[in-house]
């Protein structure tokens, strides 16, 4: 457990929820956080540094290594909940606390991981997908109306199918 007057005289802020994120973002010096995806592409495009936690309880551990592939190029620190009773947490947060060059050093790394276009490219992605998959659907759609076009005809010139009535006749058809 953590003292709370502790944490206030050393400026330190601990929260449960935060409803100002960017607001809050923007003034922290480190940041500990999970590792999904939203938030690792917020403190990368903020340039944070980050002691990173990844969720264990997650599909094939993808927040281990969303915070994995960071770490090893240097743009953050990892801590995984199995390390919490060692007291690896505390002495991350401290390493960084005391050591703006290495807060700095991450920081400049992290950056690497940013894309301020992501917004754009997921919008053109979405777009090209829908425009594929409707062009798509058209084709099957076009080949289907060409290939029951095709076999009315048939039908037709072979008298299974009354020109003006469009009914079946009931004849049978052998293939050879």
């Amino acid at each position: 457990r953590v003292d709370e007057d502790s944490l206030v005289k050393r400026n330190v802020a601990v929260m449960r929820y935060i409803y100002n994120m960017p607001e809050i973002l923007a003034c922290a010096d480190i940041v500990i956080c999970r590792a999904g995806a939203m938030t690792l592409s917020e403190i990368a495009a903020l340039k944070k540094s980050a002691v990173i936690i990844p969720s264990p309880n997650v599909t094939n551990n993808h927040q281990y290594k969303n915070a994995k592939a960071i770490y090893d190029k240097g743009g953050c620190e990892l801590v995984e909940e199995k390390d919490f009773a060692s007291g690896k947490l505390e002495k991350t947060v401290e390493r960084l606390l005391r050591n703006d060059g290495l807060r700095s050093e991450i920081s400049e790394k992290i950056k690497d991981f940013a894309d301020p276009d992501a917004n754009e490219k997921i919008y053109n992605e979405i777009k090209n997908n829908v425009s594929h998959t409707a062009k798509s659907l058209a084709r099957q759609l076009e080949l289907s109306q060409r290939t029951v076009e095709r076999e009315i005809s048939f039908l037709r010139s072979n008298g299974f199918i009354d020109k003006s009535t469009k009914e079946n006749k009931s004849k049978w058809v052998v293939l050879k």
